[in-house]
């Protein structure tokens, strides 16, 4: 799952967190990572926690929009498709993510799909993915003594393992 020695990857690596089992899986396993590490590491424990806190705050935001919001914004994404795309750009944020995967994982044209997102989350899925990857980058930065260039790298995907197309670009 997660190297709870390495702060940086203490990241969420399950399939699919779009579950609230898988999601209160992947708090134990942050919790038990924080505590083993808690003694030798406190920079990687207090990563750990901070995770486990956004997971959860993330489970309460949906949970909120699930109870007091319409279901489905018109033209924009059913709640669980952005629920899956959430889920799936949170655990995949230091890898390579393409819009046609993130198309493919909610049952939509690309193009469909990138006009249902934006209308959604109120930006474009490049856009998005971006300002995650610099989030973690913030919390990783406050959060441990990793040197700036690691983290960058960590987060960054390299032009090589980017495909061409505009539509089917890596993010």
């Amino acid at each position: 799952m997660f190297d709870a020695s390495h702060p940086a990857s203490c990241v969420f690596t399950s399939a699919d967190t779009s579950s609230s089992c898988c999601c209160n899986e992947t708090l134990v396993q942050l919790l038990a990572a924080a505590t083993a590490a808690f003694d030798s590491d406190h920079d990687g424990a207090r990563i750990c926690i901070q995770r486990a806190a956004e997971l959860l705050q993330v489970s309460r935001n949906r949970e909120g929009l699930r109870r007091n919001e319409s279901p489905v914004l018109r033209g924009g994404l059913a709640p669980w498709q952005v629920k899956r795309a959430a889920a799936y750009i949170e655990v995949n944020i230091s890898s390579n993510i393409r819009v046609t995967d993130l198309a493919g994982i909610v049952q939509l044209s690309v193009s469909h799909f990138s006009r249902a997102f934006k209308r959604s989350f109120g930006e474009n899925p490049h856009a998005y993915i971006t300002r995650q990857r610099m989030r973690l980058a913030q919390v990783i930065m406050l959060n441990s003594r990793e040197p700036l260039v690691q983290i960058a790298l960590d987060l960054a995907i390299a032009p090589e393992h980017r495909d061409g197309g505009a539509q089917h670009q890596g993010v």
